[in-house]
């Protein structure tokens, strides 16, 4: 879909309202909490879970119906609710005020929630632009073995690292970029003594400054 695109969305301390107490509310708002949100659910009704994660200090829940002309202060508002007329009514109120995720209608929301997996620094996600859910979380198994998740996840330590102690040398930047481009190349990430060649190119280079 040519009108989105693929980030990371920091959420810590983002207000987060959640409208909608079934299932798909649930899973997203476990998603949030773990990222740190401050989340609110709005719902006359919510399924049992919800009261098991009301001891979270950043969770909040309103027990209430959700008026269709409502309008809510929140830097993110999810409509998961089964009523797709509320859910368009909400968005249409609110659309210039925060982005919307629209459960039951991915083509209007604001965003989508990608599959992923974390390893490390390193972080694969991908998504079916709303074409099959299911069929996107079937391929998390076989990207588990196709990727080398063990070797990715090394080369980002020794990268990150790597980087920190090249910027440390406050060489010219022009050295800086030729460097770190170097050392991401894959003959160089699997020479065993990769640590060793760096702190021999970091020399070369401040001795010709």
């Amino acid at each position: 879909m040519a009108d989105f695109i693929p980030v990371n969305l920091k959420v810590k301390n983002k207000k987060i309202t959640m409208i909608g107490g079934g299932q798909v509310a649930y899973r997203h708002t476990k998603r949030f909490l773990a990222a740190g949100a401050n989340v609110t659910i709005v719902s006359a009704q919510m399924i049992e879970p919800f009261f098991v994660l009301e001891t979270e200090a950043k969770l909040t829940l309103q027990i209430r119906e959700v008026l269709a002309s409502e309008r809510f202060e929140t830097d993110l508002l999810c409509l998961a609710t089964d009523d797709e007329q509320l859910n368009h009514s909400l968005y249409d109120n609110n659309q210039h005020l925060s982005f919307i995720y629209l459960a039951n209608d991915l083509e209007q929301s604001d965003l989508h929630f990608m599959c992923k997996l974390e390893q490390g620094p390193f972080v694969f996600a991908w998504s079916t632009n709303g074409a099959s859910p299911a069929y996107a979380k079937s391929l998390s198994e076989k990207f588990k073995k196709q990727l080398p998740l063990d070797r990715i996840e090394s080369d980002l330590q020794f990268l990150g690292k790597a980087r920190v102690l090249i910027k440390g040398f406050q060489l010219p930047s022009n050295i800086q970029k030729k460097l770190l481009k170097e050392i991401a190349e894959e003959s160089f990430l699997k020479d065993s003594n990769r640590e060793g060649n760096l702190l021999q190119r970091l020399v070369d280079s401040k001795g010709h400054e």
